[in-house]
This record gives structure tokens, sequence and C-alpha cells, in this order.
């Protein structure tokens, strides 16, 4: 089940305008349309598969070999139960060598993002320590952003792993029939059905590394603004009765009256911190090919259905991304904070409308991060957001979604015109 909701939450089509008002971040919670206009990037991928065109150049048995055995290491296939009818089913997952190589691939990252970090913290510090830290630190952090990259290397066998995709590329290039037809079959095997809604099925995907939110290696930004003023344009939405919501495994359920609400206001933040641990992880897509999508060997073909989840065009690879396609984007990253601390003045007044909101357990957040507010439910089981007000300011520990890196598509289909009319089948 936490693998079903995990599974909606990250294959959905990320809005091209980048924002996300509470009626589409609605729709990434609802099962029945968690996307716009109720498509996901697997429902695309499979009618990709399933209507395109491939050119049918006739790769060498020797090639056909190499791409064989590249795949072999690439993926891997393992059998499971079906948890609601118990028969044996294969999954399509990574491979141990691709996900060795995701895992050491996030760490570097990481390691990079804490060096861009504490450097541009120097360079704007409004404060000694941050420079202080810089300078005699700097080269520490460069040293773990190096050994990160010779970890990703060595142990997450990087120029081995993009040896292999670049071959599967090279010959795909020429065909892709053969190809199309391993990645369909990919795709069946990837289908699982969750028992506790029904039998619906999904597509398995997980996060690498698994052990993310376990882990030590977070990094910690810390952030200062003095005597700012935030305006705060805050718009309440109810729903009449129950609207479940699943996130990680657990529901969020607002009570509703029908009635919508809109108000405006300012917050004192004179002396506004805010610090909190980030780290990334990388969404895992093993029945997807972005080779293959990413490739121009293929088109639609002529007699392609009228359907509201596919379009000719997938993107038409504007920058900015317009709404000119049914997948401008897929989110490859999910972006995630843990222990937040926030103090600012009205904070600690007893009589600000801020404070009253908070004591009260109102659903209250500074940008995409949360500071309490509302249950979470799975099961017979649920759970308030953990939040505590000490001398400190507000203090957040648990675990929060704050957004998503999103791999922006080009021009697809964009076939070769090299390709000649009669290779296409």
């Amino acid at each position: 089940m936490a693998a079903a909701e995990w599974s909606h939450l990250v294959n959905f089509i990320p809005n091209p305008s980048g924002i996300y008002d509470a009626e589409q971040q609605k729709k990434m919670f609802d099962n029945t349309a968690f996307t716009q206009d109720g498509a996901s990037i697997a429902s695309i991928y499979k009618n990709v598969l399933q209507f395109s065109e491939v050119a049918s150049a006739e790769p060498t048995e020797e090639q056909k070999a190499q791409v064989k055995r590249a795949r072999e290491l690439l993926t891997e296939v393992r059998t499971e139960p079906d948890l609601l009818t118990g028969e044996p089913q294969e999954i399509t997952d990574d491979s141990r060598l691709v996900k060795a190589y995701d895992t050491f691939r996030s760490e570097y990252e990481n390691a990079v993002i804490e060096y861009n970090g504490k450097k541009l913290a120097s360079l704007n510090a409004q404060d000694a320590l941050a420079v202080q830290d810089w300078m005699l630190n700097g080269e520490m952090y460069r040293n773990k952003v190096r050994r990160a990259h010779d970890k990703w290397v060595t142990a997450g066998h990087k120029h081995d792993v993009e040896k292999l995709w670049a071959l599967v590329d090279q010959v795909t290039q020429r065909s892709l029939k053969l190809l199309k037809a391993d990645l369909e079959d990919d795709l069946e095997k990837a289908e699982m059905s969750n028992p506790g809604a029904g039998g619906e099925t999904f597509y398995w995907t997980s996060l690498i590394p698994s052990s993310l939110p376990f882990s030590e290696g977070w990094s910690t930004y810390d952030f200062k603004q003095s005597d700012t003023k935030i305006h705060e344009d805050k718009q309440t939405n109810e729903w009449e009765g129950d609207a479940k919501i699943p996130v990680f495994g657990w529901g969020f359920s607002p009570k509703a009256s029908g009635k919508q609400e809109r108000y405006e206001r300012e917050v004192d933040t004179t002396d506004f911190t805010i610090s909190f641990e980030i780290a990334q992880g990388m969404i895992s897509r093993p029945w997807m090919s972005t080779n293959f999508l990413l490739s121009n060997a293929w088109r639609f073909g002529p007699n392609m259905p009228n359907l509201t989840n596919l379009t000719e065009t997938l993107s038409n690879g504007e920058k900015p991304p317009e709404f000119s396609g049914s997948m401008v984007a897929f989110p490859t990253t999910a972006i995630f904070v843990r222990n937040v601390l926030v103090d600012f003045a009205e904070l600690h007044e007893e009589e600000s409308q801020f404070k009253r909101d908070i004591d009260a357990g109102l659903d209250l957040s500074i940008g995409p991060v949360r500071l309490g507010g509302g249950k979470y439910k799975r099961g017979d089981e649920e759970r308030t957001m953990e939040k505590h007000t000490t001398d400190q300011g507000l203090k957040i520990p648990g675990m929060q979604l704050i957004g998503f890196k999103c791999k922006l598509l080009p021009k697809l289909p964009n076939p070769s015109p090299e390709v000649p009319e009669e290779q296409w089948t």
C-alpha cells in the first residue's frame, strides 16, 4: 500500500508553470486524478509504446547480443507474490549496479549542494560566522565533494554504467524495434496490484537511496533576515465531507463545511531565522526508458487514437515550457527537509494572531515548509504533525517533502528525416 501511494505521488506530470496551488496539489494526491487531466507518466508512456512506430533498420547479431547483455546488467527481474492474489509475478527493477550508481550520484550531488550553499552563505552573509566557516572549512567542503565523486566512480561504477547506457543508445538509434519489444515486456512486469484499493494497479517506483529517511548525511542550512515583513496572501478551501489525501502512507483528512474563504494579512518577521536539514533522493522508474523517449527513431503512427492523456506532441521543447503537450517534463528527484527550526519576534508574543494559529494547530507554512497542523491517518493509526514551541523558536522534527527536480523534455517526438519511409514499422 505504501508503494502504491508513493508511486501515485511521484508519477505525476509537472505543471509547466511550476506553481502548484491548493487545487493542483489536491490532484497530485487524488488516486483518480493525481495529475493534470487524470494522466500519469505511466499511462502516457504506455500509450507511447503502444501507438508509436519505430525505425526498423536491423542490427547485427553481435549488436543484438551486446544490447541484451547490457540490459541484463542494467535491470533485473525478480519474482514476488502478488499481494492481492498470492500468485507469483515478475517485477522488473533497476539492477544492483544501477542502484549503486544512483546512490553514490545522490551523495555526490548532496555534497555539491552543501559546498555551493556554504560558499553562497559566505558571500551573502549578514554575520561573520558564515564567512569564518568558509575561510576555515572551505577546503574541507571541497574535499568532501571530491571524495563523493571518487566514490561515485569506484563504488558507484559511474563510467561502467554510463558506457552500458551509451552502448544501448548507440545500437537502438539504428533500430528501436528490438528495444521496444523488451520495454513493453518490462512495463507489463512492473505492474502491481494494491490490495488496499480494490485491486487498483500501479507501476513499481522507488526512492534511491532507500535509507535516505534514516541517513545521517543531510546538509544543514541556516537563513537569517532582520527587520523584514512578509505579506501573506493565504487562501483556505473547505470541501463537504472528508477528503482523504495519502501522503507517504498516511492520510490527511481535513474536515469541511463546504465554504471557501480568502484573507490577507501581514506577519511581523523581525529577527526571522529558519534552519533545517535538506537532502534529495533519486526517483527510480525501472519500467521507463528515457533513452527510448529521447530517441529520434520513433514517431506516432497515422492511426493514433484521440486520447485525453496523449497528444501528437509530448513536448514542443519550448523554454519556458508551455501547455503544448501531454508530457513536457517528469520529476527525477525528490527534495526533503527535516528538523526545521523557525524563529521570529511575533512567535513569542502571546497576543499575536500567528501565535494563536500555531497553538490552535492550524495548517500553516512558510513557502514549501509546513509548520504544523493536520492529522495523518493510515488504517486505524492516526498521527498529528509533531511540533514544539521553545525559547529557540518553533521546532518541527519530522521529514517533509518540499519539492521535486524535473527533467524538461526536448521536442518529442522528433523523428529523424534521414529514416526512409519504408523503414518505419
